[in-house]
C-alpha cells in the first residue's frame, strides 16, 4: 500500500470495532491502557462525534488500516488524538493521509489551531507532526495520560 492508494473516509459505525482495535493494540503494546483510552475507544460517538468531533479511517482494498480523531476542544480549537495504523501498514504515508485529512477538516470547522499529546518514544508520529508543521506548546501543557510527555500545536 502506498499513501495514493488509501483511502479516507469519516466515522460510520461499520468502523467502530477497528477504531478500537487499531488503537487498544499499539497502547497495549508500548504502554497502559488508562480509563480515558477506555472511554473515548469505547464510546467514540458519545466521547468524540456527540461533542462536535471526527473520525477518520484510512481504508486499503476495503481493509481498515488506520484511524485517527478529531476531538473538540472549544470553538476555536481540535485535539487530534487516537492516531494508529496498522502494524505491517505502518511507514507507506497512511498516517500523513490521516493527518492531512484531519488537518483539512479541523479549517472547514472553522478551528484556529489544533493540538496533541504524545511520547517522545513515539519518534516515527513526533517526525511526521513537526513535518506538518507542529511545534512545542508554550509552556507545556497537560493531558488526562499519564504516558503523555510532549504538547505540540499547530496554528490553521
Amino acid at each position: 500500500m502506498t499513501a495514493s492508494t488509501c483511502s479516507i473516509v469519516t466515522f460510520d459505525t461499520r468502523y467502530r470495532a477497528d477504531f478500537a482495535r487499531l488503537n487498544y493494540a499499539w497502547i497495549t503494546q508500548l504502554f497502559a491502557v488508562e480509563p480515558p483510552d477506555q472511554r473515548l475507544l469505547d464510546h467514540p460517538e458519545h466521547e468524540i462525534i456527540a461533542h462536535g468531533g471526527e473520525i477518520f479511517f484510512a481504508l486499503s482494498e476495503g481493509k481498515v488500516v488506520g484511524t485517527v480523531a478529531l476531538k473538540r476542544e472549544d470553538d476555536t480549537t481540535f485535539e487530534l488524538t487516537k492516531m494508529a495504523v496498522d502494524e505491517s501498514m505502518r511507514g507507506q504515508g497512511c498516517g500523513k493521509v490521516l493527518l492531512h485529512a484531519a488537518l483539512e477538516h479541523a479549517r472547514t470547522q472553522g478551528a484556529k489551531r489544533v493540538v496533541l499529546s504524545s511520547h517522545t518514544s513515539l519518534i516515527p508520529a513526533i517526525a511526521m507532526y513537526r513535518k506538518a508543521g507542529f511545534i512545542e506548546r508554550d509552556g507545556g501543557g497537560e493531558s488526562c495520560y499519564s504516558r503523555c510527555n510532549t504538547f505540540l500545536e499547530k496554528d490553521l
